[in-house]
């Protein structure tokens, strides 16, 4: 079946096809527009070796090579990685980085540990890029008896930030997580995460997060999901980062009955500065349809969407975006074509409030 195209419209075509499996490190975001992967076996099955090329819609582009080695149920997986802006001549970033699960035999049945190590370093003397370290540890507990939990550890150096980072230069990082099943077709999910950034800087800042969720069948065709988290700031001088937010989601999806795979999305943040009386609120209402059909001996699949988007802060902004999305995949290609409209009101006008958008994405996949 075709991967869902019910995306958001702005950042439709973002993602990989479901086939392909980049092996670069774990800090880097794999949301490239288009990655070119070409596998081979030069030492047979001990050792799979990938050649990767990647292109950013930001004039950024990645190549480099990933070396997997595979015993019994560990894995250990090597990336070299040469990562360059084409504005910035011969200045660029090296990236090398070890992951893996690494998880002692005995231990293997009711437990997964991994974890990875990255190294960065620049290149060129403009100074434009930098580098560092990072190291992160993850440690889980397979469920039993419907509890399962989790363990994240992370540290990464003021430095290390390489493109495409999905991780903050200079934090400190603990994440554990509860998981309970009341029910097989319910769960409940409860997280804390304490971060420290600019820990080996002059003035670190302590940031609290707490989230709460939980999840089941509502009838025999209807799921929903309730989301809500807390977030709480102490000693940040930045003003990016002071600040409280509470937040609410709540998804309903469909599917089978209509024949079509309907998901109705809401989304409600507020966040209060230190200081001021006014808070800031965003929300975020999400409608869309998905329905795959079958064109000879390919999957196609088609559906709209329509999202409003507000955002007040004294005044309210408004921004409406539908669209129309329809792919095609077969073994090694896969074609999307986006039509859409956006209009927005509030804030004077900023933006055309007329704004038609035609995309049309194209992927070639080298499969093993």
């Amino acid at each position: 079946m075709l991967p869902k195209a019910g995306a958001n419209l702005a950042t439709l075509g973002g993602g990989t096809a479901a086939s392909v499996v980049i092996p670069d490190s774990g800090f880097i975001a794999q949301q490239l527009n288009d990655v070119q992967i070409l596998p081979f076996q030069p030492f047979g099955h001990t050792l799979d070796t990938d050649i990767v090329i990647g292109q950013a819609s930001d004039d950024r582009y990645r190549a480099g090579m990933g070396w997997i080695s595979k015993n019994d149920h560990n894995h250990v997986k090597l990336s070299l990685f040469r990562q360059q802006r084409v504005a910035d001549g011969l200045d660029g970033l090296w990236l090398a980085s070890i992951q893996g699960e690494f998880t002692p035999l005995a231990l293997a049945k009711d437990f997964d540990f991994t974890g990875e190590l990255a190294l960065a370093g620049q290149s060129g003397a403009s100074q434009q890029t930098s580098g560092g370290s990072g190291i992160r540890l993850h440690l889980n507990r397979k469920p039993a008896n419907g509890f399962s939990y989790g363990l994240a550890l992370s540290q990464f150096s003021a430095g290390f930030h390489p493109y495409g980072s999905v991780v903050a230069a200079g934090e400190r990082r603990a994440v554990a997580k509860l998981g309970y099943r009341p029910w097989s077709d319910a769960k409940m999910t409860a997280n804390a995460d304490y971060i420290l950034r600019g820990w080996d800087g002059d003035i670190p800042c302590d940031e609290y997060r707490t989230g709460l969720s939980f999840s089941s069948t509502v009838f025999t065709y209807l799921s929903a999901k309730l989301e809500t988290s807390a977030q709480r700031t102490l000693d940040c001088a930045a003003a990016s980062d002071a600040g409280n937010i509470d937040s609410w989601a709540l998804t309903l999806s469909e599917d089978s009955w209509t024949g079509w795979d309907i998901n109705l999305f809401a989304k409600v943040s507020e966040k209060s500065l230190p200081f001021t009386q006014e808070p800031q609120t965003w929300s975020h209402y999400r409608v869309s349809g998905d329905h795959d059909l079958r064109l000879g001996s390919h999957w196609a699949s088609f559906g709209p969407e329509v999202s409003l988007r507000t955002n007040t802060v004294g005044e309210v902004e408004r921004r409406l975006q539908t669209g129309f999305v329809m792919g095609i995949e077969t073994r090694t290609q896969n074609f999307s074509l986006h039509l859409g409209y956006e209009a927005l009101t509030g804030y004077g006008g900023a933006l055309d409030a007329n704004a038609g958008k035609i995309k049309l994405n194209y992927r070639l996949d080298f499969d093993a």
